[in-house]
């Protein structure tokens, strides 16, 4: 039996910092957009994340976990959008996400497609952008309320999940960076043994933009449990510029194979600066 879970989350279509829909977008006003800069990078290594996942998942069934914020939305004020059309976002997502469930092989009688609820200034009150992204792409006319998860714990071929968007934080000294999730699941292997649960094998969580990874062990040296901070496909926009100025974003997507019960994380990352060195 073999399974292929790939996470991915925050690529805010209709940011000029986020992923842009393939080479060229019609706009509703009719004007003609085209991606720039970095924005040609991010959708190339988009591509080159779904062909790598389309090789993991061939022998096996896929699942694809969206973990938030789709889209930008139109937030705090933010004079940073290609458009102010929730609608027009909502769609840019829609052509990004079918044509990565295109290449991936993505089969709607094997496989399974999941979101999760976002941050609401981007996806909107209830996550209500969310709601119509997943019923446009299952294409469903109605949905049951149960198809945007505020949060997923399952079972998969026997290993544990725990997801959702927020969640982790980092440090801001480098050598003390993933201290807190590792102290996380510390405390949940604790907690879980007192209650008698078990231990998720992966907590996953998105939202920062960065990735980052902790784990613990047992006491023979083998890991029981991971934690993870998902990249994201947006660059740092001058909100994030000001608030964190060293930040550094994250580009890609979280791939993890099941092989008869035995879980693998795969490297599916680039990462990005987007102040360029000036020489003065």
């Amino acid at each position: 039996m073999k399974t292929t879970v790939v996470f991915l989350a925050d690529d805010h279509a209709g940011s000029p910092q986020g992923l842009f829909p393939g080479e060229v977008w019609d706009r509703e006003d009719g004007e003609e957009l085209r991606p720039k800069g970095f924005q040609v990078t991010l959708r190339q290594h988009f591509l080159d994340c779904a062909y790598q996942v389309r090789d993991l998942r061939l022998g096996g069934r896929l699942i694809i976990v969206h973990a938030g914020d789709a889209v930008e939305g139109a937030h705090h004020g933010t004079v940073q959008l290609l458009t102010q059309r929730i609608d027009e976002q909502e769609r840019m997502h829609v052509e990004n996400m079918s044509e990565f469930m295109k290449l991936t092989y993505w089969d709607k009688q094997t496989d399974q497609l999941i979101y999760l609820a976002g941050t609401e200034a981007h996806c909107g009150s209830g996550n209500s952008s969310t709601e119509r992204i997943v019923r446009a792409l299952l294409d469903k006319e109605k949905l049951d309320g149960r198809e945007v998860r505020m949060k997923l714990v399952a079972d998969i071929d026997g290993v544990l999940f725990d997801v959702a968007h927020k969640g982790f934080r980092l440090s801001s000294r480098d050598w003390l960076r993933t201290n807190a999730m590792r102290a996380s699941l510390e405390s949940r292997h604790s907690a879980c043994a007192k209650a008698g649960q078990r231990l998720p094998r992966y907590v996953i969580r998105a939202h920062m933009h960065t990735f980052a990874h902790a784990a613990i062990e047992d006491k023979q040296g083998t890991v029981i449990s991971e934690a993870f901070l998902l990249p994201a496909f947006k660059l740092p926009d001058d909100y994030a510029l000001i608030e964190v100025q060293e930040a550094v974003g994250s580009i890609g997507v979280l791939p993890i194979t099941i092989h008869d019960g035995r879980p693998e994380w795969h490297k599916a990352l680039m990462t990005c600066d987007p102040i360029p060195l000036e020489v003065l």
